[in-house]
């Protein structure tokens, strides 16, 4: 056996330890023994014995714990102390050999007399040449393995234990746990039949000490090298003494040590041995295969032994602390390895393949049939291929690591090409779902396993839609040029705008979503609640992009109306969601919601957060041709402004005047930045350019909303035209263009665009000097500016109210919170409180709570008053 040849194991650089035993000197280096407990209880019992206080020392520990190892480094240094050392140790094979050990011990005792002749005087004799022996000088018994020791010597041996309280005679008796002793009375004796100096338990390294053993041993490596190291020792071995001096010989020879990584041949027949020796060699490979999966039932299926059978050999194993207590498994990947690697390729993959069809018949999850279908050959089963890909669309579902092989061994089954690429190009379509940058290549794989049109085009745009939200543009539009007609892509990279509730069909719901909420945010006809009922149902498939453009919609939407805390909240949940779905910072989608996070930001008055949220769009210094980055450079611009950085600010007027030149017009979100960059430009003295831009958006405002349009969708068409006509107003100074607007912005959801006209408009009639007209004004756009949130707005308001000779009067503190407000404005709109709470996700009892609340700030006591005290607290209601 390992433990018993050779010297203790000491690893370099260990510290000296220093124990002392009457004149025993216990000084050298210290192998691992944890907080040295075991040292101390030797140290404590030697000192006893000195005195002529003999007795026992039992010790107790599982396989590889280390037992035949202290008992060698005690009678080393016992020895070195002037104790008379007697080493034994109990073997397998002699278990039944009548006084084995009483024969070794004469043995080692040759020329002494009195051995025993027979049975009945052996106790007698034994004891007789011990006490001898203690007449000289005190002495130490060391017995290894007595688990394995033939009854008829642990009785002599229980004789001499009961008779040594006053020699200086020391019993260190070492036995296995889990073990079946052959006499177990006769192995209890030896502790509790006389005076017994102490119990030592090895338990395993905890995991800070196994660290540090490794660490050691590697001291002229790096700490990070060691470090890993360390790491990878107790991965591999849990603490297991045994196993860890293998582990460190194995990082000596400069293996590459994985959890694959099998022990070496000596103690690899050392394991094997004892594991056939506890179980049949087919319930341990099965255990070594199968892991988690191995539980009772599984192990009579695949090994064809008895149900009771197998238990008993799970139950052997896990007393000798080779299986886990709480679940199947081999406690230690080295000894998985080792039992895997000297089991057959045929034989394991017979277990796997029985596996699978037993946990089929269970109807257990595909992914863990899928974790035994790797390890068959093709053809193993014709429902392989579905199980496989139904485990590559879970993991993919899950961020899992795994969906790659599950993908490459389905397409090893006997699949018609064009059926393998639909399945494919479905699994890519789940990446881009959950995780963005394992989709394109899944669609090339998807590509190359069929020539059909329709399957290959469906490729290209699921490819194409990848890199749209990885930022990588230019390839996208690349893969989408062999494809014919048109599709959400397409209409995505153009800047033309989107038809109003047109949703292309091409399989990709969280673009088709964009693309409609786009044509319907434009027109007005888009709400929140719309928007909300998207990303719950998002939720429930588990599509994070899809939800993501619902929130994101959400929250412009909730910008726009002026709801500034609501609107920072959605996008950052927006972003999360996109973030978390793998998109990268350059995606369009990514760019958008930081966008809308910093106009939030710059407009309720947090210039440093706006900045920070532009900050986090990396590669945005270099201005493309897509309309989402001229989005961007009016949001900067913006944030510029507030910050007082005015030259860069012009910059980005601009760039964004540059890219306006020569579109005869651009998407829903760039007709509202158009009239906004008309008012940046001329607040930063761009005056020409300030009034081509709202020329322009004036123009463009009045052909996008003819009378029959407005007279239909009002919301629609009033938004773009009081937004281009408070534009003008600025620039040109055109009081009757600011008061039109601030008419047609009124009946609108667009609050704190409404507010800044009328504080526009104010600041106007107050140039003017029609202090009265301007007082009204600028009190309704403080009002509005308080409601919104916007400290900005509020506090140039206050300024401009306090020149034209008003005093300031601060809205009444019972302005509702965000929550009261959304469920007002539903109860408002009819729907019952049951309705509301399943619209809004939320309780019945929350519901009743908002509503006494509201009732109670706004001073009224049914919900048919609500419609018009909402309408009065500047509340958007339809």
């Amino acid at each position: 056996m390992l433990e018993r040849s050779g010297r203790p194991v000491l690893h370099p650089g260990a510290p000296a330890r220093e124990v002392t035993a009457g004149r025993v000197s216990f000084a050298g280096p210290r192998w691992d023994w944890g907080d040295g407990a075991p040292f101390d209880a030797l140290t404590t019992a030697l000192r006893r014995v000195r005195r002529g206080e003999g007795g026992t020392l039992l010790v107790r520990g599982s396989f590889g714990s280390g037992r035949s190892t202290l008992l060698r480094a005690a009678a080393s240094h016992a020895e070195q102390g002037g104790f008379r050392t007697l080493r034994m140790f109990g073997h397998i094979a002699e278990r039944d050999v009548s006084l084995g050990l009483v024969e070794q011990l004469m043995d080692a005792l040759e020329g002494l007399d009195g051995r025993p002749g027979s049975l009945p005087d052996c106790g007698p004799t034994l004891y007789r040449v011990l006490r001898g022996l203690t007449r000289r000088s005190p002495v130490l018994l060391c017995v290894d393995d007595v688990q394995w020791v033939d009854p008829a010597s642990l009785s002599c041996l229980g004789y001499v234990t009961r008779r040594i309280e006053n020699l200086p005679l020391l019993i260190v008796v070492a036995v296995r746990e889990g073990e079946p002793a052959s006499d177990p009375a006769g192995v209890a004796e030896l502790a509790g039949g006389g005076v017994c100096h102490g119990v030592v338990t090895l338990e395993p390294l905890t995991h800070g000490e196994t660290v540090e053993v490794a660490r050691r041993h590697a001291s002229g490596a790096s700490d990070l090298a060691a470090a890993a190291a360390g790491e990878v020792c107790w991965r591999l071995t849990r603490g297991n003494r045994l196993l860890l001096r293998e582990a460190i010989r194995l990082l000596d020879t400069r293996v590459a040590v994985t959890d694959q990584t099998a022990a070496g041949p000596e103690l690899a027949a050392r394991v094997t041995a004892d594991l056939e020796r506890l179980a049949p060699r087919a319930v341990v490979s099965a255990i070594a295969e199968l892991g988690d999966a191995a539980d009772r039932e599984m192990l009579a299926h695949v090994t064809g032994l008895l149900e009771h059978d197998c238990e008993d050999a799970v139950r052997a194993l896990t007393a000798a602390g080779f299986v886990r207590a709480d679940r199947a498994g081999l406690v230690h990947p080295l000894v998985r390895a080792t039992v895997v690697a000297h089991t057959s390729a045929t034989v394991r993959a017979a277990l796997h393949g029985s596996a699978a069809c037993r946990l089929r018949s269970r109807r257990s999850p595909a992914e863990r049939i899928a974790r035994h279908l790797l390890h068959v050959s093709p053809g193993f089963r014709p429902w392989a291929a579905e199980t496989l890909l139904s485990a590559a669309h879970a993991e993919i579902l899950h961020r899992g690591p795994g969906a790659a092989p599950l993908i490459d061994r389905a397409l090893r089954e006997n699949l018609p090409a064009s059926t393998g690429a639909e399945l494919v190009i479905e699994l890519g379509r789940a990446f881009l779902r959950r995780d963005i940058a394992g989709a394109p290549p899944c669609f090339d794989r998807a590509a190359a396993l069929t020539a059909v049109p329709r399957l290959l085009a469906d490729a290209a745009v699921g490819k194409a839609t990848a890199l749209f939200h990885l930022g990588r543009h230019d390839e996208a539009r690349r893969t989408l040029e062999p494809v014919a007609g048109s599709g959400p892509l397409r209409s995505l990279f153009t800047t033309s705008p989107v038809p109003a509730g047109w949703v292309p069909r091409a399989g990709l719901g969280h673009l088709d979503l964009l693309v409609d909420c786009l044509g319907e945010f434009r027109a007005g006809r888009l709400t929140e609640e719309a928007c909300d009922r998207e990303a719950a149902r998002a939720r429930q498939r588990g599509d994070l992009c899809h939800e993501a453009v619902a929130l994101l919609m959400r929250g412009h939407l909730a910008l726009s109306a002026g709801r500034l805390a609501v609107a920072r909240r959605g996008l950052a949940e927006a972003q999360a969601r996109l973030v978390e779905a793998g998109a990268a910072r350059t995606s369009a989608l990514l760019r958008l919601a930081f966008t809308g996070q910093a106009e939030a930001a710059v407009r309720s008055g947090d210039t440093a957060a706006a900045a920070r949220a532009l900050d986090a769009t990396a590669g945005f210094d270099r201005l493309t041709s897509a309309w989402w980055d001229a989005v961007l450079l009016v949001t900067r611009a913006e944030v510029r402004v507030a910050a007082g950085d005015v030259d860069r600010a012009r910059a980005d007027l601009l760039n964004f005047h540059d890219w306006l030149d020569g579109r005869s017009d651009a998407p829903a979100l760039i007709s509202s930045r158009r009239a906004r960059a008309a008012v940046l430009a001329h607040r930063t003295g761009l005056g020409d350019h300030a009034r081509r831009f709202a020329s322009r958006a004036l123009d463009v405002a009045r052909a996008a909303a003819p009378a029959d349009r407005a007279a239909t969708d009002p919301s629609g068409g009033h938004l773009d035209l009081g937004l281009a006509l408070h534009a003008f107003g600025v620039v040109h100074g055109d009081p009757d263009a600011l008061l039109r607007a601030t008419r047609l912005l009124a009946g609108t959801r667009a609050r704190l665009d409404t507010a800044q006209a009328h504080v526009d408009l104010g600041a106007e009639l107050r140039r003017r000097r029609r202090n009265r007209e301007a007082r009204h004004h600028l009190r309704e756009g403080l009002t509005l500016g308080v409601v919104c949130g916007s400290d900005e707005l509020v506090a140039r308001a206050e300024d401009e109210l306090v020149v034209a000779g008003g005093r300031l009067r601060r809205p009444p503190p019972h302005l509702l919170t965000n929550g009261e407000e959304r469920v007002a404005v539903l109860a408002g709109e009819g729907l019952s409180n049951g309705e509301i709470a399943r619209r809004l996700c939320i309780t019945r009892r929350t519901v009743e709570a908002h509503l006494t609340r509201t009732y109670r700030k706004l001073s009224i006591t049914n919900r048919s008053q609500l419609p018009r005290a909402l309408r009065d607290h500047c509340l958007p209601h339809d």
